[in-house]
């Protein structure tokens, strides 16, 4: 999905667009090219899929089927800068979902959002394809929001 081609899936009846690698050109975030987006389509109809890699402790998103770990670490204020301009996250911790292990309950505790109810932030989707979900970490979600 890009700034050229985002309109037309709406028009053609998309209710939302998810934008990806293309945030983030040479493995660098662009928040120009978010901005942009978000600008043109309206910030309530974009998702901002942020794929990512454990990098020792941390995570960092990655690009090209998971191959390419990006310079942007995914943390609570990459998320709130981010969701300025964009009304969900997908996110997949993909050493862990990518191998159909569950979720990173690691990951899912340190993504745990504000209530947007205090600071207007997004909600945050976290999204895997586990076959059986440990409920636990939803709570961790804080305000609800999070779906796994």
């Amino acid at each position: 999905m890009t700034d050229e081609n985002a309109q037309e899936w709406l028009d053609a009846g998309a209710g939302k667009v998810i934008v990806t690698s293309w945030l983030f050109p040479d493995g660098v975030f662009s928040l120009p090219r978010l901005q942009k987006l978000s600008g043109q389509i309206g910030k309530d109809r974009l998702v901002v899929d942020l794929s990512c890699r454990r990098v020792r402790d941390t995570w960092f998103v990655a690009m090209n089927k998971w191959q390419t770990i990006t310079t942007t670490e995914v943390t609570q204020e990459t998320l709130l800068l981010i969701a300025e301009y964009c009304c969900e996250f997908l996110i997949h911790a993909a050493d862990v979902e990518g191998l159909c292990q569950g979720i990173d309950h690691e990951l899912v505790t340190g993504l745990a959002l504000p209530d947007p109810s205090e600071n207007q932030t997004s909600k945050s989707n976290l999204l895997c394809s586990a076959r059986e979900v440990d409920p636990d970490p939803l709570h961790l979600c804080r305000w609800g929001q999070g779906h796994l």
